[in-house]
């Protein structure tokens, strides 16, 4: 019997040595080495070159979510988070309200909404919208997007005549900053601090077709705009009666890498589609999927079903074979009852900065028409917001009592700046320490700047003219019509 329990501990000890110098396995959710470390979480024996996909970056990327039903052209306004971007006046469609007949269905997404703008030679119309995180100077990217053509009426772009259009470069330009929208142009929006980014040879359809445009910002760039080159050969210019029109829908972007050209996704976990789509460089090179870390066993082709697997909310990535490395294109995906909208009372209303379609409450009953993410109460009541994401995700916020009116409260911890109504002063409250508040005008120049001198106090803006304008405190951005 001692003869046996000294085997077994001898037994025991060989095992805990060999343990301590076993190899970790990178893909069967396995702790082989036993350091408390699984798969790609232990970074000693399972490293690779890690790219984010940026799917979750892009603001409405398929232009589902929108702040109002566009009635006609000219209504990019109600697209949420996106922007006529130049004073050439791009638009907004859905079928539920303004959708001309040549658009072609179904959308490329699926869904219900998607833009479009002008492209001539002497009139330019472009979509834009400031990003929720930068494009990092030094990265390379990838911009997917849906894509049609028409030959639409200049009048009332209602109809169209057959297409005839020679290929030109479908063009993205980006600014370092978040601009005051539109930018003051009718043309492309060179000189006025834009560069190219990334352009791609497109030769115009009447369907929908994905193209793909490499993006290498010279700068971190924080806002886009889309639509068409400097000098479109050989398109009809803006006094035509039938001119070059570009629709766009079902954006998504992504880092790329050497053996790996990115990482998109389709559908929400709320609506139970949620789909990660991986875009390896090489049909053959071999594939796996891992949730915050750890191998999903046995998934190892290009698309991952989330939803269809069931694992919820995390970080998924695809680790794809390069060479003697790997490369990890990581897609982070939202707890879709995480976010919760959030109101403060900001001037004489109420103002919900989470993006989405918002439906304000009183006291439990819908109020009509107050779809927009600031509202004015006027009468004393109990009010909430109900926040949709275009993916059909929603959440309400807490309720905001609201016991008299026309008195201006503010968050206690949150920096706010407003233009106080008739007069000619900028108020900011809950400064933090040493800030530094930047006023900018449309181009996105500098115009005025100061320091906090305390955590509540006024800028005399008297020597601005009209106009509108952008203040920037603490890494936030309050527009302002002087």
């Amino acid at each position: 019997m001692e003869a046996l329990k000294r085997g077994f501990a001898i037994l025991l000890l060989l095992g805990s040595v060999l343990s301590l110098h076993a190899q970790e396995i990178c893909d069967n959710g396995i702790d082989d080495d036993a350091d408390g470390l699984v798969d790609l979480n232990d970074t000693t024996d399972c490293d690779g070159f890690v790219i984010d996909g940026l799917s979750y970056i892009l603001p409405n990327r398929d232009f589902e979510t929108y702040d109002c039903i566009p009635q006609s052209y000219t209504e990019l306004y109600c697209a949420d988070t996106w922007s006529q971007a130049t004073e050439g006046t791009s638009d907004y469609f859905r079928v539920e309200g303004f959708f001309p007949t040549f658009i072609p269905q179904p959308l490329s997404s699926g869904g219900s909404g998607c833009v479009g703008g002008y492209v001539c030679p002497d009139y330019k119309e472009y979509v834009g919208g400031c990003l929720n995180a930068p494009l990092e100077e030094g990265n390379s990217y990838v911009l997917r997007l849906a894509i049609t053509a028409v030959l639409a009426d200049n009048h009332s772009l209602i109809s169209s005549i057959p297409l005839d259009l020679p290929p030109t470069n479908l063009t993205v330009w980006g600014l370092g900053t978040c601009p005051v929208w539109p930018i003051p142009t009718m043309d492309c929006p060179e000189g006025l601090g834009w560069t190219i980014v990334g352009e791609v040879e497109y030769s115009p359809t009447e369907q929908w077709q994905e193209v793909e445009v490499e993006l290498w910002p010279w700068e971190d760039i924080h806002a886009i705009m889309i639509g068409g080159p400097c000098e479109p050969v050989g398109y009809p210019p803006v006094a035509e009666p039938y001119i070059a029109y570009f629709l766009y829908d079902d954006l998504s972007g992504s880092e790329i890498a050497p053996g790996m050209a990115g990482i998109d996704a389709t559908g929400a976990l709320c609506t139970g589609d949620l789909r990660i789509q991986a875009y390896p460089e090489s049909e053959t090179a071999p594939l796996q999927w891992y949730r915050n870390g750890v191998a999903l066993v046995g998934e190892t082709t290009d698309v991952l079903d989330v939803s269809a697997f069931g694992t919820g909310a995390g970080t998924y990535g695809c680790r794809v074979d390069v060479g003697a490395g790997h490369v990890i294109a990581n897609y982070h995906v939202d707890d879709p009852n995480s976010v919760v909208p959030e109101v403060v009372q900001f001037g004489a209303g109420l103002l919900c900065t989470t993006p989405g379609f918002h439906q304000w409450s009183m006291d439990g009953y819908e109020l009509i028409g107050a779809t927009s993410s600031y509202y004015e109460p006027t009468q004393a009541g109990s009010y909430t917001v109900r926040v949709t994401s275009g993916e059909g995700c929603s959440a309400t916020s807490a309720a905001f009592v609201v016991n008299a009116l026309g008195l201006p409260v503010f968050a206690a911890d949150r920096p706010i700046v407003y233009h106080a109504p008739g007069t000619t002063f900028l108020e900011v409250v809950n400064a933090p320490a040493a800030a530094t508040l930047d006023v900018l005008d449309m181009t996105g120049r500098l115009v005025l700047q100061a320091q906090a001198p305390g955590t509540r106090w006024s800028m005399d803006i008297a020597q601005l003219p009209e106009g509108v304008y952008s203040a920037v405190l603490a890494g936030k951005v309050f527009r302002f019509v002087r």
